[in-house]
């Protein structure tokens, strides 16, 4: 059992469930093993920061005994607060489809994140970010779910998802110094692994690998891109061994 402690990026509103990054890694691994041993929960909510992403292991996915847990990194994790839209109170909050329906429009509208992709302004804000206090806060938590973890005999990897926007192809990927900031969180309690170099070869470009023309979230084939990467890691058999 893998439990995946995510955000939007996991949960893959728009998409089928066999679709989303814990569909396609629970499929990539039990074709690639020709079993069906392998399950793998999503514990992802759309906005959840690194506080409330530990909160999650601490209080759910933990009772869940998982064999390995996965921290999928998107460049909003050190944000001190949680990245999610807040709706005024009503009753019609109490339906799941209204819900859905108000969350699907949003997706199906020019963003912040789009605009940001057309005029390739984030690429300061992340750059920031991943200089500032809070990213070493961030490291901090992650190095403290790691302890925790490996004392718990339970594998913790943190799987770097690659930024989807403010850039035209994988050749100008403008983050790379970011992904070598979390490679240096490598050690015996934290595994790192970047999938980067899998999209560069993979042949699309970054826009390719989008949900929806609106909304930038890795869609199926991005989510196949990093499943295998994240199989072809956990089934090396000196990974196994650990």
């Amino acid at each position: 059992r893998i439990a995946i402690l995510g955000d939007s990026e996991s949960v893959g509103l728009l998409l089928r469930q066999e679709d989303t990054l814990s569909g396609e890694l629970m499929k990539v691994l039990n074709e690639m093993t020709k079993s069906s041993k392998f399950e793998v929960l999503d514990f992802g909510f759309p906005g959840y920061n690194i506080q409330q992403k530990a909160r999650i292991l601490a209080t759910k996915a933990i009772h869940y005994n998982p064999k390995i847990v996965i921290f999928y990194y998107v460049f909003n994790d050190p944000l001190p607060y949680a990245n999610t839209e807040l709706i005024t109170p009503s009753p019609l909050l109490r339906s799941y489809l209204y819900v859905f329906i108000k969350y699907y429009r949003m997706l199906n509208q020019m963003s912040n994140f789009q605009f940001a992709h057309q005029n390739k302004s984030f690429v300061a804000y992340f750059q920031s970010l991943h200089a500032s206090a809070d990213f070493e806060d961030c490291k901090n938590w992650i190095k403290r779910m790691g302890k925790i973890l490996h004392e718990m005999n339970i594998k913790f990897i943190v799987v770097i998802a690659p930024e989807m926007i403010c850039y035209d192809d994988f050749k100008h990927y403008p983050y790379r110094n970011i992904h070598k900031k979390l490679m240096e969180m490598s050690s015996l309690e934290v595994e790192v692994l970047d999938p980067l170099n899998d999209f560069a070869s993979s042949g699309y470009k970054p826009t390719d690998l989008w949900v929806s023309p609106y909304d930038c979230h890795k869609g199926k084939i991005a989510n196949r891109i990093i499943a295998k990467s994240i199989s072809n890691y956990i089934l090396r058999p000196d990974c196994l061994k650990k």
